[in-house]
């Protein structure tokens, strides 16, 4: 059974004034009704107006203090509740505890908050969904973006960069090396007799042999080294850093590993590379991508020119046949 609260310093005060009031007003009555009788006059002691005062007084006062502790309070109370359960600061069974005049309320505001909370757990929820779609979309978006640069900057056969590629970082990686006081080395490749091999054994020999060709090169290739694909059978090597040495050494071993690549080729005339190999610090003039590539052809304009000069040996058909023989 719950205790009842202990009476306040208020009740107190004014009981005690009402019972000594009271005395007093008895007392006085008391002693008019034994004096000096007096026919047709009602006499009210001064104690007695007085204990009704007080009365009037202590009733007022004890129904502001009811208002203020029934009412006013719980107001402030609840109020004070319904901000802490709407911030998630208290939960909302809290609510169940007595509000005075207010209580019969707390069951239907529980009900509007849990509501309440239901339909913002459902949003979260639906706002959650919402942005793993919109995640999922843009992952999406970026690897089909992402392949679509990829198709923009890559040779679908060889799988090296293209010409476009090309164009938009060659001057861009011969500045950084002049900016480094560094040597950019370029090697301008292109397969001799590629059309002698489309003739003779079709264009599928002759895109398997682009297709190693990239893989030969690009295994060849160091960090900040990189290959490219100019359209048809030409080729181009940039080397940030390296020297014309490096670039010889590396067109020597480009062109050895090729010639083993065409040597069971059965075709008239092997394919095989000529390279054109330019540095910009070897002339004044080569200071921008453009111009390092236009010597670079003029490199390999010469190396073919020497090369028909000193052409392949042409293997030997075969042995005669026997119609040959008998003729």
């Amino acid at each position: 059974m719950a205790r009842s609260a202990p009476p306040s310093w208020s009740r107190i005060l004014g009981v005690t004034s009402c019972l000594a009031v009271a005395r007093a007003a008895a007392g006085g009555y008391g002693a008019s009704l034994f004096s000096t009788y007096k026919p047709y006059a009602v006499r009210l002691p001064l104690s007695l107006l007085a204990l009704v005062g007080v009365g009037a007084i202590v009733l007022l006062f004890g129904g502001l203090l009811f208002v203020r502790r029934h009412w006013t309070t719980q107001v402030m109370r609840l109020r004070g509740a319904l901000e802490q359960a709407l911030e998630n600061q208290l939960l909302i069974e809290e609510l169940q505890r007595p509000y005075g005049g207010l209580s019969p309320l707390t069951p239907a505001l529980t009900e509007l908050l849990t509501q309440r909370h239901r339909q913002r757990a459902e949003f979260l929820r639906m706002d959650q969904e919402r942005q793993q779609r919109v995640a999922n979309k843009t992952d999406a978006l970026e690897r089909t973006a992402a392949k679509f640069r990829v198709q923009a900057t890559r040779d679908a056969l060889t799988g090296l960069y293209n010409k476009r590629a090309l164009d938009q970082c060659l001057d861009e990686i011969v500045q950084s090396c002049i900016d480094q006081r560094a040597p950019v080395c370029l090697l301008m490749i292109d397969v001799d007799d590629f059309k002698l091999l489309n003739d003779t054994l079709g264009h599928p020999a002759g895109d398997s042999l682009l297709k190693s060709i990239g893989q030969l090169i690009r295994s060849s290739l160091k960090d900040d080294e990189q290959g490219f694909r100019c359209g048809g059978d030409e080729f181009v090597v940039v080397m940030p850093r390296a020297t014309r040495e490096q670039g010889e050494a590396m067109a020597r071993r480009l062109r050895d590993l090729v010639d083993g690549l065409t040597k069971s080729l059965a075709v008239a005339r092997k394919p095989r590379l000529s390279v054109g190999v330019s540095t910009f610090s070897e002339r004044v003039g080569i200071t921008t991508g453009a111009a390092l590539l236009a010597d670079a052809d003029q490199r390999l304009y010469e190396a073919k020119f020497e090369r028909k000069l000193s052409p392949q040996p042409v293997p030997p058909m075969g042995p005669p046949s026997k119609e040959g023989r008998a003729a």
